[in-house]
């Protein structure tokens, strides 16, 4: 978080030893993240902390998402463990290639079970190609390609947010209904970045909060405004906007999240776009 405790990045940050962290940032926030991270680094506590970062020139981030991403990536890691006992937002390291060593992650933003895999770029083709080449008992090739559009309806369907979308630098995590990533233990003792702004948030409110929407067959965009609705079905006051919408693959609905002016945000809260 910044300062006036908006969101900087939702980043993913994994302990790999004691003295180790594995750190993924959103690929367009990396720059401003890294020189947040440098200008609030605690030298005086950590005189020693150093900072590595893997190019996109050197590594790439492959995510195998869906209900059969488990078998298939076990059929493709030389000497993968039973990657049942990898838990959710947890991380090991393996071998494709008998040398090459991946950091394999369980999570993924599609709202299915999946994993995302750190590797080398130079080994990239290799690994996709062996990923395809996974069959069921049909004889039927068992993950294909998909491109960040499938991505994006998939983890509006499961409510979750994107930055520049429902996150932001001006956005607590409190507005956007993230209160569960700040630990208990955080919230009673503060004393992080921004905590005075979250503080205020969680014993006063918000004037705005995320939620989530359905609505008929077509889609109803980002940036469209939403207003109450009036007895005979027209808009009235102006409550919110969109902040990301499509129709959802599942149910063949339009979908979406908003910023919406409590307490119009509540469930079953009837607005008009």
């Amino acid at each position: 978080m910044n300062s006036l405790g908006g969101i900087k990045d939702d980043c993913i940050v994994t302990k790999v030893k004691d003295d180790h962290f594995y750190v993924v940032l959103n690929a367009a926030n990396k720059d401003k993240v890294m020189v947040h991270m440098r200008v609030h680094a605690n030298k005086k506590k950590f005189p020693d902390l150093e900072f590595h970062i893997d190019t996109p020139e050197t590594k790439s981030l492959i995510a195998v998402q869906g209900p059969h991403a488990q078998h298939v990536l076990e059929q493709v890691l030389d000497e993968s463990p039973n990657l049942s006992n990898l838990g959710f937002m947890e991380s090991t390291q393996d071998l494709m290639f008998k040398h090459d060593e991946l950091i394999v992650s369980r999570c993924g933003y599609t709202g299915e079970d999946g994993f995302e895999i750190s590797l080398p770029n130079t080994q990239v083709d290799k690994f996709m190609d062996k990923i395809f080449l996974v069959k069921n008992a049909q004889g039927e090739q068992m993950a294909a390609p998909v491109g960040l559009g499938a991505r994006d309806s998939l983890r509006i369907e499961a409510g979750l947010c994107l930055y520049g979308h429902e996150l932001d630098e001006e956005t607590s995590p409190i507005r956007a209904m993230l209160a569960w990533t700040i630990s208990k233990r955080r919230k009673e003792e503060l004393g992080f970045l921004g905590h005075e702004m979250v503080k205020l948030h969680m014993e006063e409110g918000v004037l705005r909060k995320r939620c989530g929407f359905v609505g008929g067959k077509v889609p109803i965009r980002e940036g469209t405004s939403i207003y109450t609705k009036n007895s005979d079905g027209s808009a009235g006051e102006y409550v919110g906007d969109v902040s990301s919408g499509t129709v959802t693959p599942t149910v063949g609905s339009a979908i979406g999240m908003a910023y919406v002016m409590t307490p119009h945000n509540k469930f079953g809260t009837e607005l008009v776009a």
